[in-house]
C-alpha cells in the first residue's frame, strides 16, 4: 500500500534511501531507516526539489529557478580547464577536491547548480 500513500513523483526518493541504508552501518544506517518514513520522504524530496531554486538580490520575496540565471563556469583543475554541467564532470577529474572562492564569488550556486542538475538527470525528482 506504500504506493497509495506517497505521491508517485516521490517514490524514487524512497527506494534511493532504502537503497542507501541497506548498504550504510551503525548510526548512518539508523538515519536513513528514519528519513524513509513516509513523512521524512515528504521532507527530502520537497528539499531536493528546491535544491536548484534560490532568492536573489533581484528577486528577494520568492526563489527563482538557478537556470533562469546562471552561467556555466570554466573549473580548473591542475592546469587543466574544463567545464562542468553536472558533478560527475568534476569527479571525473578527481574524486577528492575543494571549490575554493571568496564571498559573493559565486561558490554555493555553482555547487547548488552541479546538484540540482545531477538530481534532474538521474531522473530522481520530475520537475
Amino acid at each position: 500500500m506504500i504506493g497509495l500513500e506517497i505521491p508517485v513523483s516521490q517514490l524514487p526518493v524512497k527506494e534511493f534511501l532504502i537503497g542507501i541504508g541497506a548498504l550504510a552501518s551503525g548510526s548512518a544506517k539508523k538515519h536513513f531507516r528514519i528519513m524513509s518514513n513516509k513523512n521524512k520522504v515528504k521532507k527530502v524530496y520537497d528539499h531536493l526539489r528546491d535544491l536548484g531554486k534560490v532568492r536573489t538580490i533581484w528577486q528577494t520575496d520568492r526563489p527563482v529557478n538557478i537556470n533562469n540565471f546562471y552561467y556555466r563556469q570554466e573549473l580548473e583543475f591542475d592546469g587543466y580547464q574544463k567545464f562542468a554541467r553536472k558533478i560527475s564532470d568534476i569527479t571525473n577529474l578527481s574524486n577528492r577536491m575543494v571549490v575554493e572562492g571568496i564571498v559573493g564569488q559565486g561558490t554555493s550556486i555553482l555547487l547548488r547548480y552541479l546538484a540540482s542538475q545531477e538530481i534532474k538527470m538521474s531522473h530522481l525528482i520530475s520537475f
